[in-house]
């Protein structure tokens, strides 16, 4: 059978949501849920160091109530963002998901034979919210570049100087977004690839353990098995890596920061440039980079890794389907009649009953 060729690029993707009614209304409200709280979480940063430099004096009541207010709203807009996440990803998978099922069942029974059709499990149960996980990532990645923008605009207003060594670290961070998207993308890839396999073979080893218990193959079963379950375990050990390798650099980010907040910080702090809780504001404001940087690491390796799994359900949805063309059939019972007919196994129960 011939299959449609499936580009890996974003340019295929159209292919899978062909026929799916995208959540558009979900996907904006999560896009602005997740902006909000960016928004409201950097204010109330801002808010502590004037806080922290009014104690030197009097507290004034409205900065104190504002701070309070910001910091409430900011950790309600924080849960909800989860809900808004979960409700986007949710609702995707479920139209993607019955959007998949439909183009399997009308797939011409010799593309089980050519691709490996017990892989189809994998396909239409983890696969497919990959499509999710694309939107989330690109929401992340929004918010990851507005935070980013609005934390060094705030810096910036503190102390120039300063700031540009902070600016420091987006060099640095370009360079590890190579490494760390290649190596999620490979780790990634094969994790899916090799889940995949096992998933279909352990799916069908179960459907067909009797003929394994008859054929007594219990000791090659085993062998195959161990073959697939070894493969996974070096495609989950290259995953754990990526894993560590971020926690790695997420410290770096962290350790530069401290460096550039105290260390360099000192010095506008004895010439004036800067009040105390300005610093503190400046090194807590660091930290929301460090995080939106880390979010952003993560996406662009997400990138990467959903683009493999996405690449395998586009080449699905390009198979070509059974042709169902041609005059209808003939209706054989179209000149049968009932009247009145009674039926049942039982002398004195009827299952029918009068049926015309």
């Amino acid at each position: 059978m011939s299959k449609k060729s499936a580009s890996t690029g974003f340019r295929s993707y159209p292919t899978l949501f062909k026929g799916v009614k995208l959540p558009w209304l979900h996907i904006l409200f999560s896009l602005i849920v997740n902006v909000l709280a960016v928004t409201l979480q950097i204010r109330t940063f801002t808010l502590t160091a004037n806080i922290i430099d009014q104690a030197k004096m009097a507290i004034q009541i409205d900065s104190l109530t504002d701070y309070i207010v910001t910091l409430s709203l900011a950790g309600l807009l924080t849960i909800l963002t989860y809900f808004a996440d979960g409700w986007m990803e949710q609702t995707i998978d479920l139209r993607v998901r019955t959007r998949v099922w439909d183009q399997i069942m009308h797939l011409p029974a010799q593309y089980y034979d050519a691709d490996n059709g017990k892989e189809l499990i994998s396909r239409v149960t983890s696969d497919v919210t990959a499509v999710s996980s694309l939107f989330l990532l690109i929401i992340s990645m929004i918010t990851g570049i507005y935070g980013i923008i609005s934390v060094f605009i705030q810096l910036f207003s503190y102390q120039s100087q300063l700031a540009s060594w902070a600016l420091l670290i987006l060099p640095m961070t370009l360079i590890f977004s190579m490494v760390y998207s290649l190596l999620t993308h490979k780790a990634g890839l094969l994790t899916n690839v090799h889940q995949a396999r096992s998933l279909g073979y352990i799916a069908e080893r179960v459907v067909n353990f009797r003929l394994i218990k008859s054929a007594v193959t219990e000791e090659e079963e085993k062998k195959q098995a161990s073959a697939h379950f070894g493969k996974l375990y070096i495609a989950d050990l290259l995953s754990g890596i990526s894993v560590s390798t971020f926690q790695i650099w997420m410290s770096l980010f962290n350790i530069v920061f401290i460096v550039v907040s105290f260390a360099a910080g000192s010095r506008y702090l004895q010439d004036g440039s800067i009040t105390s809780g300005r610093l503190i504001g400046f090194y807590s404001l660091s930290g929301v980079i460090t995080l939106r940087l880390v979010n952003m690491l993560s996406s662009i390796g997400g990138f990467a890794s959903v683009r493999g799994i996405m690449t395998k359900v586009v080449q699905l949805m390009s198979a070509e389907t059974e042709d169902f063309s041609g005059p209808d059939l003939p209706d054989t019972g179209a000149d049968l009649k009932l009247e009145n007919v009674s039926f049942g196994y039982l002398p004195q129960v009827d299952i029918l009953s009068d049926l015309s």
